[in-house]
């Protein structure tokens, strides 16, 4: 299976404030929060009622860090960005207002659909209860980030399950 590259490692997060758009670079957000990640999850996915402690799972594309038992920001996607090739992109467009901080309590990096643990789908960013599901909600989201690769691309990589317990709610002002 190929890796596709998501971006060309632009420092910024292309923020909403109030419906103006702004450069923010990422290592101010990440300072603000005491973060190490900022997770995009689009806004459609985004946990509608929560309460801290609560414990979700997200499903994405292959990661290659290790992320477990860090604490990240789970930031809300208003409009989608893409990436074609280097200088080919837009960022995507972010929300961090009534955002999760949350401490990572499961990381698989790469694993198959079909070998996704039965017990994270018990209350799921996206709302997915089946491998079928992952796989569709992948490809719902990933065939606007990544629109020059086809479906059986996108949806035969490696995906990253990870369990995110909830801390508190924050919104970041400019």
């Amino acid at each position: 299976m190929t890796y596709y590259e998501r971006g060309s490692g632009n420092p910024n997060l292309l923020l909403d404030f109030d419906g103006s758009e702004s450069e923010v670079p990422a290592e101010l957000v990440l300072a603000r929060f005491d973060v190490s990640e900022i997770v995009r999850v689009p806004i459609g996915e985004y946990p509608k009622v929560a309460k801290p402690g609560q414990t979700f799972t997200h499903f994405n594309l292959q990661i290659h860090a290790d992320v477990e038992d860090t604490k990240v920001a789970l930031a809300k996607i208003k409009r989608h960005g893409y990436f074609i090739k280097p200088g080919k992109e837009r960022l995507p467009l972010l929300s961090l207002q009534d955002i999760w901080l949350a401490k990572t309590t499961l990381f698989i990096p790469a694993t198959t659909y079909e070998d996704i643990p039965k017990d994270v789908f018990a209350s799921t960013i996206g709302n997915v209860h089946n491998a079928n599901e992952v796989r569709q909600l992948i490809w719902n989201r990933y065939s606007y980030v990544l629109p020059a690769k086809s479906r059986f691309e996108i949806t035969n990589q490696p995906i990253s399950v990870r369990q995110f317990k909830l801390i508190e709610q924050v919104s970041y002002i400019s």
